[in-house]
């Protein structure tokens, strides 16, 4: 459940509550030794919500950190990839439904990614798609409107790859 509302609904709730049943300090630990190991050499992480400015990363070092995930845990992905996912209210033993935040959620040709925003950094956006028989990562940092700038470069591929393939998952 707690990662459905991390990939879903972007929680920040989830990411504290993963990290604390971890350890604080040491997840926060373990996250810089990943990005280490993942050469992401422009990225440090003081907490696991994002939402500090004290967080830091590069589009180039998210890519690596998405590219892993993708193929390592592809489980991550799949999820973001639904409109919709069930979650439980243990308060009340009811089930209940979050509907996901990002727009490409349930569009074929999206497959999957994660949303972000802080106003020292404003939208964020990490997304796999498939395109003309490839699967593609975009990443978008600092934007008015993600999704805007994710549907120029949607309309590049299109123009580029005029006969899309779903890619192979």
């Amino acid at each position: 459940d707690l990662i459905n509302a991390l990939m879903v609904v972007s929680s920040n709730d989830a990411a504290i509550s993963i990290a604390e049943f971890y350890g604080y300090p040491k997840f926060i630990e373990k996250m810089n030794e990943r990005a280490q190991k993942l050469h992401m050499v422009q990225t440090n992480f003081s907490e696991p919500t994002g939402l500090s400015v004290l967080n830091q990363s590069s589009a180039d070092d998210l890519k690596r950190l998405a590219l892993f995930i993708y193929r390592n845990y592809p489980e991550i992905f799949l999820i973001s990839q639904k409109p919709n996912v069930p979650w439980h209210e243990y308060t009340t033993g009811k089930p209940r439904t979050i509907r996901n935040i990002n727009r490409y959620a349930g569009d074929a040709s999206f497959l999957g990614g994660k949303t972000g925003y802080i106003t020292d950094s404003r939208q964020n956006l990490i997304s796999f798609f498939a395109r003309g028989g490839r699967a593609y990562v975009v990443v978008i940092l600092g934007a008015t409107d993600r999704y805007a700038v994710v549907d120029n470069v949607l309309r590049w591929f299109t123009y580029e790859f005029p006969r899309e393939i779903t890619a192979q998952r």
